[in-house]
């Protein structure tokens, strides 16, 4: 079976498919843009820390008081300092958004460039919308997203270095891997293990694999210097894994089997989203039906097949020294993408049209999650029209206790945890929601104040002190009779001021 010819990328046939794409791809970023703040469990505690290097940018800023800047070759770096570099033009939270676009973004675009290498027609790719709005989505995993995005590109570069072995196919693979590393690490493992794969499909001579595995070699090194200086291993690894590691358990199985759309597809709350890529799904099958006339190699489900296969034996979560959430749940959108590329529809068959339909249902997902980021800003303008209350310069204690699920109602993650980090970025001053871990945000605290934990709120009262804290701001709580008298109050915030 012969490999398909180098493909001309910049060509459809379809006069309707550069239309389709950019409504379908503006309706994909949308729920970036309908509001300021988005309702994601750790989005402001990574916008802080862009704010906080930002801040520590200018000779005269009070943050140097508490941070000093610490920059380290490590994974989690390309978000920050790709959002760090556009916030000159744009401003903190705006080149933030833009970086998150760009992630959401790289679906699409890196499904047509794989489309266009397989000989699929490309309206197959805008069926991966809705993949950007995964479960870590809702967790504000941004940096793991960053990640991500570099590697479906980092895939389609291996692919096109194995068709085509050549140095300027080696130096484009290894510049993505390098930056997947930079990017996160479990994108850089998926990285390693989709080329690997495709070795398989492509079985290509010695020169080509030579060739790509000399471009992984950059990013190995630097993914073995961490580890190293994480302290991963032979005693980390196994404690990373926890005590009860599920490897090929059948009621592990099964389980993973049905939440596989909630994994692949969760970006607010409620099951309707992942309902909707079940339908997508269905659809997609329907498309391989098709298809499955039309003799073709199937390299993309080999990617899938793999990538399914960590979704079923990675851990649930991988424990400290490494303490990466939601382990296995990652790798579903990446799963998902190759297996939605999979069907094989040409440019020339009728049937192409109808995975437009699969993605015009897709588009629902980021559609519904626009609609609850637009009601979460609504409710989060009372948050900023509080804060504004506060004298500039002051420091400010948050405080929010009296049920959390009650606080967050409407979405799967407590979206208000992080809420000192959003204060930070609205106000400025010291953030307590930062959590320590091996990878290193790009600053170092030197001067902490005596701020709540979000576990211990409860305890607030302890923190009252007028001398360090000049504002309290409130969650559905009232603060007794003190040094403090109530100064705004809206909604469920109310800001208090020394007397």
């Amino acid at each position: 079976m012969t490999t398909p010819s180098a493909p001309t990328y910049w060509s459809s046939p379809d006069r309707a498919f550069p239309y389709a794409a950019s409504i379908l791809c503006l309706i994909a970023i949308t729920p970036i843009w309908t509001s300021r703040f988005l309702p994601l469990l750790d989005e402001p505690n990574h916008l802080s820390a862009i704010y906080i290097w930002r801040e520590l940018s200018h000779a005269d800023s009070p943050l140097h008081r508490f941070y000093d800047l610490r920059l380290a070759p490590v994974s989690y770096f390309l978000h920050y300092a790709l959002s760090y570099l556009f916030s000159f033009v744009l401003g903190v939270e705006l080149a933030h958004k833009l970086v998150l676009s760009l992630y959401v973004l790289s679906f699409p675009v890196a499904g047509w460039l794989w489309c266009r290498a397989t000989g699929r027609t490309t309206w197959l790719c805008l069926t991966t919308i809705p993949l950007a709005y995964s479960v870590t989505w809702a967790h504000g995993f941004h940096s793991f997203h960053v990640g991500l995005a570099v590697c479906l590109f980092g895939v389609v570069a291996q692919d096109a270095l194995l068709r085509a072995p050549g140095w300027p196919q080696v130096g484009l693979a290894a510049a993505l891997a390098l930056a997947c590393y930079f990017g996160h690490p479990l994108p850089l493992v998926s990285l390693w293990l989709c080329t690997g794969l495709l070795w398989l499909t492509h079985r290509p001579g010695l020169r080509a694999c030579g060739l790509s595995a000399l471009s992984l070699v950059p990013s190995a090194l630097m993914y073995g210097w961490q580890a190293r200086a994480t302290h991963v291993g032979a005693e980390g690894m196994r404690a990373m894994l926890g005590p009860h590691f599920p490897l090929l358990q059948l009621t592990t199985l099964t389980k993973r089997v049905l939440d596989f759309a909630e994994h692949a597809v969760n970006p607010v709350a409620g099951e309707t989203d992942s309902r909707v890529f079940e339908v997508v799904l269905l659809g997609c099958l329907l498309l391989y039906a098709v298809g499955a006339a039309h003799r073709d190699r199937y390299r993309g489900l080999l990617l899938a097949a793999g990538m399914l296969g960590l979704y079923f034996v990675l851990p649930e979560h991988f424990y400290p020294p490494v303490y990466l959430w939601l382990a296995r749940g990652r790798v579903a959108a990446l799963a998902a993408f190759f297996l939605l590329l999979g069907p094989a529809l040409r440019d020339d068959m009728r049937a192409r049209w109808l995975a437009l339909g699969v993605a015009l249902i897709g588009a629902c997902v980021p559609l519904q999650t626009a609609l609850a980021n637009w009601r979460f800003g609504q409710r989060m303008g009372a948050f900023e029209r509080v804060v504004v209350a506060c004298p500039a310069d002051t420091q400010v204690l948050t405080v929010r206790i009296g049920g959390e699920d009650a606080i967050t109602e409407g979405f799967d993650q407590p979206v208000f945890r992080q809420l000192p980090s959003w204060v930070q970025v609205v106000h400025g001053g010291f953030s307590p929601a930062q959590f320590p871990r091996p990878i290193a945000f790009p600053f170092a605290i030197k001067q902490s104040l005596p701020a709540l934990h979000w576990r211990h709120h409860e305890r607030y009262p302890h923190f009252l002190l007028p001398e360090v804290f000049g504002c309290v701001l409130t969650v559905n709580l009232e603060l007794p009779e003190g040094g403090y008298r109530l100064a705004r109050k809206e909604g469920e915030f109310a800001l208090y001021v020394v007397k």
